[in-house]
């Protein structure tokens, strides 16, 4: 399993199941877009 799935999915677990737009809230807010 590739590493981008598994941060999804525990995005999707910490949050007790999220659509698309909170996954991507959520990956902003972490600063994921600089790692």
């Amino acid at each position: 399993m590739s590493a981008t799935k598994l941060l999804v999915l525990g995005i999707v677990h910490l949050s007790g199941g999220a659509h698309g737009y909170q996954v991507r809230s959520e990956l902003q807010s972490w600063g994921a877009e600089i790692w």
